[in-house]
């Protein structure tokens, strides 16, 4: 391992006990970027991971060089940036890439990031079209010519229409063993999830919601675990979720993220179009009018809006529900809140008296029940995790890691 460190253009290495972490390989924003691995040097463990953040195409097959270096990864993450015209070409690119990997049908978890950028040289002028710049003029069936190598513009290809990418989606194998896949991909259907379909294996799936619910025409009886990226539309548009029920029938766990509420605080989710989960994981639902979290016990505000949901009869598998927002301090700061309600049944008495209200369920509440600010706003920007970071919050995880860097030197002298 320490051999690898030696030959990469490291910009910083931490270590803590026997865990290699934050290693960033070219500094410039345009160059390929290695951050956030964890590695364990003894043993091979089952959270050995990667993250790979690629800005430019050109780096292509860096990713799979690199890659091949650290033996028995079960976590990848692949991040990379471009012009949306290029998204399928290298949504496959990836897969070419990384499946020839030693360790690929070991991987349990895999995540495909797409960053769109803007093109530099705006949309085509019919008046003058010398001023087309190359990215374009192959949109309109010229020569591709995006500055590329030739051997990354072998492996990309020409843009790959719609009507031949779910041809290509079917030549994906994805690894045996893979149970966990995430991708913010954004289309107007979901072809890419086809590899997903024909693996059966994965159990745990994170995606984009289509606006369209019924572009989704095949079944995913094999899913358990879903999460739904709505990009800042309303959590109300139920539309979307009409086709939970037929295509995810064995659901357990739905997340919902990056939404908003436009309705009133008594306007709750419709279960019947969900299937019969488990816990569902939802950010804070809108407050009636301006009541703002100080006026208002947080806990009557929560189980006023779980009472419809509870009511119906499609909901009586849910064990467990997350709220996720931010409350608003005095001196205008924000603090993440996080409240879950544990839901139990009378099962012996199903309508009948189970609580003093006389409903047939009964709610704990744990987290922050207690926490009182100036008000309340639905956590729209909730990032999972990897999603959608900018180059900024990128240049700022750099500068924490060289603020690390440093911190360990210095008690290196000492």
């Amino acid at each position: 391992m320490n051999s690898l460190l030696g030959c990469l253009p490291v910009m910083g290495v931490s270590r803590v006990s026997n865990t290699i972490f934050g290693i960033f390989l070219h500094p410039h924003p345009q160059k390929l970027q290695l951050d956030r691995i964890i590695w364990h040097e003894n043993s091979n463990q089952v959270d050995s991971s990667l993250n790979f953040s690629i800005h430019d195409l050109n780096n292509l097959y860096a990713l799979q060089s690199v890659a091949s270096a650290f033996p028995d990864i079960r976590s990848l993450t692949v991040r990379a940036f471009g012009i949306d015209p290029l998204q399928r070409n290298a949504y496959i690119a990836v897969f070419k890439l990384i499946s020839t990997l030693p360790y690929y049908e070991s991987i349990g978890h895999f995540s495909f990031l797409w960053n769109g950028v803007e093109e530099q040289d705006g949309w085509p002028d019919d008046e003058n079209p010398a001023a087309f710049c190359d990215t374009e003029l192959s949109l309109f069936g010229q020569d591709l010519d995006l500055g590329h190598s030739p051997e990354i513009q072998a492996l990309l290809g020409l843009p790959i229409s719609v009507e031949e990418f779910p041809g290509k989606m079917q030549e994906i194998v994805l690894p045996k063993n893979l149970q966990s896949f995430q991708a913010n991909i954004e289309f107007d259907n979901y072809d890419y999830l086809i590899p997903v379909l024909n693996s059966q294996s994965v159990t745990t799936l994170s995606i984009h919601s289509i606006r369209n619910p019924d572009v989704l025409t095949f079944d995913l009886p094999m899913v358990k675990h879903l999460t739904l990226r709505m990009d800042g539309d309303s959590i109300e548009d139920l539309d979307r979720f009409d086709t939970l029920k037929d295509r995810f029938p064995n659901l357990e766990s739905l997340t919902i993220t990056r939404t908003r509420w436009n309705g009133r605080l008594y306007y709750g989710l419709y279960f019947p179009n969900f299937p019969p989960i488990t816990r569902l994981d939802i950010p804070w639902p809108g407050l009636v009018d301006s009541i703002k979290l100080y006026e208002r016990d947080q806990i009557y505000v929560l189980t006023r809006f779980l009472k419809p949901i509870l009511s119906d009869g499609s909901a009586r598998n849910l064990k467990s529900c997350t709220f996720r927002g931010n409350a608003f301090l005095q001196n205008d700061e924000r603090k993440d809140v996080l409240v879950i309600c544990n839901i139990s049944w009378d099962e012996a008495s199903l309508g009948a008296d189970s609580n003093a209200d006389g409903e047939p369920w009964r709610l704990n509440w744990e987290g922050d029940t207690d926490f009182h600010g100036e008000g309340m706003a639905q956590d729209s920007e909730d990032e999972d995790e990897d999603e959608d970071e900018d180059e900024d919050e990128e240049d700022e995880d750099e500068d924490e890691d060289e603020d690390e860097d440093e911190e360990d030197e210095s008690s290196d002298e000492d």
